[in-house]
């Protein structure tokens, strides 16, 4: 998804319930836009199988987005490549990701696909993204294809609750859009006394 929404689930212990509008959120991501794809290097598949798999049909490639704190060490970008409607994994084959950062994109690793089609890359050190919202975006050199998705690094001094909204926790799997709309999301049954037993329940 091209936004991502973050709710205060603060809402579970009592407090006063608050959503991050779209329109807010995109205010805030505009900063970390970068126009377009990045222009990554092109280079022939490894396996003549991958090509065979490529013209199966469209990628069907998505991206983990990534949701980190400032000060963790490492921050792990991941993700799946794979063709048409069966999902054909793209095995062994090399990818790169690319970063937004300070509007401008920036190839922050290259590395190579499992033999499920999935890669991940740990960031250290100074390769660590900036707090902030960026764009990420993976490009398969083999036919140039790629996809695009989110990186989310929080402040040190952010209180940050993250969960999903699918109907797990949250009361159905349409929360999401009660909360857009203001309404209290709901929640399941014990759901409030779990958050809170795990000693990372707090109030802002």
């Amino acid at each position: 998804m091209r936004w991502m929404v973050v709710l205060s689930l603060a809402v579970f212990f009592g407090c006063a319930f608050q959503a991050i509008s779209p329109k807010a959120l995109a205010a805030q991501h505009k900063a970390s836009e970068c126009p377009g794809s990045p222009t990554g290097a092109r280079a022939k598949f490894r396996h003549t199988t991958s090509r065979i798999v490529a013209r199966l049909g469209s990628p069907r490639h998505r991206g983990i987005d990534l949701i980190a704190v400032e000060g963790d060490e490492n921050q792990t970008v991941a993700g799946k490549l794979a063709y048409s409607k069966t999902d054909k994994d793209l095995e062994d084959e090399d990818v790169e990701v690319f970063a937004c950062v300070n509007a401008e994109w920036r190839s922050i690793a290259t590395t190579r696909t499992d033999d499920d089609g999935r890669f991940d890359i740990a960031l250290t050190g100074a390769a660590r993204l900036p707090v902030g919202m960026h764009d990420l975006y993976a490009h398969v050199p083999g036919d140039g294809s790629g996809v695009r998705f989110i990186a989310y690094i929080a402040a040190s001094s952010d209180s940050v609750i993250v969960s999903d909204i699918d109907g797990t926790i949250t009361a159905s799997e349409t929360a999401v859009i009660r909360g857009m709309l203001g309404s209290d999301i709901g929640h399941q049954p014990g759901a409030p006394d779990v958050l809170a037993a795990s000693g990372r329940s707090s109030c802002m």
